[in-house]
């Protein structure tokens, strides 16, 4: 068995909303290959690896397909949604459709050393429930596709420069903190960029709402336990992270005093990590943001943004130890008394809250796919 590696499809610089463009990268655009293939080789012994560019022109290729729908395991389609977005109900069925599959198409005979078949897998973004493997395993999958050193430098970078400016405290939440640390940040993922106007993605007035009635309700109520999720407002320090400069300053207005902070503010121009940052394309930066966000004492997200939805789902894997989605019942901390997480609970404008992360909705009315069922944190 062998795998081809991909490559990335590398975003228009002028036009943010073109990113299945024909310019073709390899992993290390934004990722570390090198940590993908030690780990790969190290616990995979038998998989073969080769490059985006290997060709075998012995090797038959039996097209592109969908490893849920053109193998006919069972699944679940949420209503509206496009027939890639079936997500597996049973994915033990997976083997054995693969070999029926392969039987047919060659006429009975299986692929072997002399006779290689290969075949691209499509729309594999939303097509595997995570809670179908144990937690110890989803809450550390993701971590095979890091990002490259010089990203998480620059994160690292930017995070010292705000403790050192606003002594926020930058430490990852752990289970054992019952609530957030007074002088942590609060992290915002600002989805207002011209890709998500374009596709009418949640308006910025419905963000900011949101963003204004979490910290009305945490002025002033530091001992409640339904709102102190939040760090204290009178230190606190706010982190945005958007592609939409307008959208940042407006935001910085709108909760005003409370100090508004992004990347190009903790790694000024005319610094070398400044300039490194300034280097990098919209997407490098954005995975910037994403390791700075990590940190954040409470993260708020937007419901139509996968980059969102992984941030909340990670936190929650890492520090809750809750993967696919919201448990069944309402979780408690040990007291009974503060809301780690509840579905049957979320207003309208929430797609998801718990005692680290909240997703901004409206409502409930838009069709998605199942992310948090599907998203490796």
């Amino acid at each position: 068995v062998s795998i081809k590696l991909p490559t990335i499809s590398r975003r228009n610089a002028n036009d943010i909303t073109d990113f299945e463009t024909s310019d073709h990268v390899g992993l290390n655009y934004l990722i570390d290959e090198h940590h993908l293939r030690t780990n790969l080789n190290t616990h995979c012994p038998n998989l073969v690896i080769h490059p985006a560019d290997y060709k075998d022109s012995s090797v038959r290729y039996l097209g592109e397909i969908s490893p849920v729908l053109d193998l006919h395991i069972d699944n679940y389609l949420q209503k509206g949604m496009p027939g890639d977005f079936a997500v597996p109900t049973a994915p033990e069925q997976w083997p054995l459709a693969m070999d029926i599959w392969l039987e047919k198409l060659l006429g009975g005979k299986p692929p072997s050393a002399m006779s290689q078949v290969a075949f691209s897998l499509r729309a594999i973004m939303f097509a595997w429930p995570i809670s179908y493997d144990r937690p110890s395993t989803v809450r550390h999958f993701s971590e095979l596709v890091r990002p490259k050193d010089d990203i998480k430098l620059l994160a690292a970078s930017a995070l010292l420069s705000m403790q050192k400016q606003y002594g926020t405290h930058i430490d990852f939440r752990k289970s054992k903190e019952p609530i957030v640390n007074k002088d942590a940040f609060l992290g915002i993922h600002l989805r207002v960029e011209k890709d998500a106007t374009d596709f009418h993605w949640l308006s910025y007035e419905d963000q900011i709402n949101y963003i204004t009635r979490r910290l009305q309700e945490r002025n002033g109520n530091s001992t409640d336990a339904l709102h102190n999720d939040l760090p204290d407002s009178d230190k606190m320090i706010i982190y945005v992270a958007s592609g939409d400069q307008p959208g940042i300053a407006k935001l910085a207005e709108d909760v005003a005093p409370i100090t508004v902070v992004t990347k190009h503010d903790l790694l000024p121009e005319g610094t070398l990590d400044g300039i490194s940052l300034r280097n990098m394309t919209w997407d490098q930066q954005a995975l910037v943001d994403m390791l700075i966000l990590e940190h954040s004492g409470y993260f708020i997200g937007v419901r139509d943004s996968t980059f969102s939805w992984h941030l909340a789902l990670r936190r929650a894997a890492a520090v809750n130890w809750v993967v696919g989605g919201f448990p069944e019942n309402c979780w408690l901390d040990n007291k009974k008394t503060q809301r780690s997480g509840c579905k049957s609970l979320l207003a309208e404008n929430e797609e998801w809250r718990d005692n680290l992360s909240a997703l901004v909705g409206n409502g409930h009315i838009r069709v998605e796919p199942q992310c948090a069922r599907v998203i490796w944190p």
